[in-house]
């Protein structure tokens, strides 16, 4: 059985009446789609505007090996090697220093994390090269054991100094929880879904603002601090709260960690209803949820789509009209040439932007592909999950019991597990 959680989601859904259901008839248009997705290839060009890029392609593009599809793990198939994907891990290993102990040099420690999944989907598709494997493995490394700590064991964002961001939610955890439930060891596949969850939750400890109705702090601790409440903070929290919400409800271990599954459907509603508060009448999000903030569309996209992804795992159907309203406003916000206007600086996060966020463009694929999907959902659900998780779970049972009998064999494609 799939966890309770679902269960729940489900039958609240059968049960909402037909205009409670109700959402946008029409999301972005096919060309308005390719012409998002090509600024977000051409201008994506740092470290987490890469992994944003490949959470937004896989959602928009590859739905089934997405962790928002039905069956993610195991990997269900390689990707083409002539997908942007695989184009853009070739290049990060191309540029990417022989010594270096992350994927790509960065003085941020959770950024370049966020391409940690690209480097494990790379691996898959093209086992022969092994670069991803080895970028992969150094990285997970550096993260775990190199970056510093608080002392209750949240990992800084950056190198230099112990510093939390909101940013971090997105980019860590759900890697260690795509890693853990990759693992045909249940053991190792615990210990990452663990960890991701434990991330989260210490990161929400320590950003929550105790003085606001759920919102966060952007930046805490270090030799400088943000502590306004960025909206497109809030986004990379929640974002990354569903990931690994999806991952682990999609794992060998969702009964076992339903208590998880729990506390982060609730910690992503509350930071949903908390940011929604603070909409403005035309459907737009501040930067800062505060009324002399200037509108970033970047945002507000962002938040959309979190809503919506929320809207999957549990009943949040008096917030879908927020959704429905600002992303009607993203839709009007897109230039002819496919770039997202009216943003806030993606190198600065404190002023506007004439020119493209490749961030901000990754966004609108998100919102665009969590809208479709959402739709979908609410439309009936055509396959069964717990066929699926049996699958995975016999899956797992079956390779592990191969391992034990022949130790030295393993499964093309598996990554060779950290001792």
């Amino acid at each position: 059985m799939f966890s309770s959680s679902l269960t729940v989601a489900v039958a609240a859904f059968c049960a909402l009446s037909p205009a409670a259901q109700a959402l946008l008839a029409e999301g972005l248009t096919t060309a308005q789609v390719n012409s998002v997705r090509q600024q977000l290839m051409d201008r994506a060009h740092v470290s987490w505007e890469y992994g944003t890029a490949t959470t937004a392609v896989l959602e928009m593009d590859y739905p089934d090996i997405s962790v928002y599809g039905w069956a993610p793990f195991p990997i269900p198939r390689p990707l083409d090697q002539d997908s942007y994907i695989m184009r853009n891990a070739a290049k990060l290993m191309d540029e990417r220093p022989k010594d270096s102990k992350t994927i790509m040099e960065d003085g941020a420690a959770g950024d370049p994390m966020s391409n940690a999944i690209t480097m494990l989907l790379a691996n898959y598709s093209n086992p022969a090269d092994t670069r991803f494997q080895s970028a992969f493995y150094s990285q997970l490394g550096f993260i775990e054991y190199d970056v510093p700590q608080t002392g209750d064991g949240a990992i800084s964002h950056r190198v230099s100094e112990v510093q939390l961001w909101a940013d971090s939610c997105f980019m860590v955890p759900p890697s260690f929880a795509y890693w853990g439930a990759i693992q045909t060891d249940l053991e190792v596949q615990r210990k990452y879904l663990v960890k991701a969850y434990e991330q989260l939750r210490l990161y929400r400890d320590h950003l929550r603002d105790p003085n606001s109705n759920g919102l966060w702090m952007h930046v805490v601790m270090g030799t400088w601090s943000d502590v306004g409440h960025w909206t497109t903070g809030h986004g990379w929290a929640a974002s990354g709260m569903i990931r690994v919400y999806q991952t682990i409800a999609k794992s060998a271990l969702r009964d076992e960690l339903s208590w998880a599954l729990a506390d982060l459907s609730a910690w992503a509603q509350e930071i949903v209803g908390a940011v929604w508060d603070h909409q403005r009448a035309d459907g737009s999000l501040g930067n800062y949820l505060r009324d002399d903030s200037f509108t970033d569309m970047s945002g507000t996209a962002f938040m959309a789509a979190v809503t919506y992804r929320l809207g999957v795992i549990t009943d949040v159907s008096t917030l879908i009209p927020h959704a429905d309203r600002a992303f009607t406003l993203v839709k009007n916000s897109i230039a002819a040439d496919g770039r997202l206007q009216n943003v806030v600086n993606p190198y600065d996060f404190t002023t506007p932007y004439s020119d493209v966020s490749p961030e901000g463009q990754g966004f609108v694929l998100m919102c665009q592909a969590a809208w479709r999907d959402y739709t979908a959902f609410t439309n009936g659900i055509h396959h069964s999950l717990s066929d699926v998780f049996s699958a995975f779970a016999k899956a797992i049972a079956a390779a592990k019991s191969n391992e034990d009998s022949t130790p030295t064999k393993r499964r093309r494609h598996v990554p060779v597990q950290m001792h």
